[in-house]
């Protein structure tokens, strides 16, 4: 039989008409993946995709945002969210521990906390619709909020002060 060895690690002699139906890019993937086996593969890569990009689209057009800022589960203050740069910090001593926000160009984040780890100065800018900075020592959450996330007219149903 007319053959060819295909180099050390391939000992076996392929003939030469089955090894011209070999060559090419893809060699037609050797039929392992069935046409329902591609449409699979695909769903789930457009599936993915689709939850990676959906939270980017829902946060734009939400409507005006505000921050909720609570202290042990109570909202203490709520501000609104305005395209600006201009820089804006809020302090808020409690019974449990002093936290300092800064907001700057639509992103909010802690600059200062006297808890003992920092993780919330740590966990960075938020600037998304229903992202939130918790700081579980001092009992300091901090969330943005929107009209469309809640339903409503945009108006807090409470404002406490």
């Amino acid at each position: 039989m007319n053959g060819l060895t295909l180099g050390p690690f391939l000992k076996e002699k392929v003939p030469f008409a089955r090894m011209s139906q070999k060559v090419g890019i893809a060699m037609k993937i050797e039929k392992w993946m069935t046409k329902a086996d591609f449409l699979l593969i695909l769903l789930l890569v457009g599936g993915s995709l689709f939850f990676l990009i959906e939270p980017i689209f829902r946060s734009r057009g939400a409507g005006q945002r505000w921050l909720s800022v609570q202290v042990d589960g109570k909202v203490v203050d709520e501000i609104r969210l305005l395209p600006t740069e201009e820089k804006q910090v809020y302090s808020y001593r409690t019974a449990y521990g002093t936290n300092t926000l800064e907001i700057q160009e639509g992103k909010v984040f802690v600059s200062e906390a006297d808890c003992p780890d920092k993780l919330c100065m740590r966990q960075g800018k938020i600037s998304r619709v229903g992202a939130m900075i918790v700081c579980l020592p001092n009992r300091f959450v901090v969330e943005i909020k929107s009209e469309r996330a809640n339903g409503n007219s945009g108006q807090p149903d409470v404002i406490l002060h």
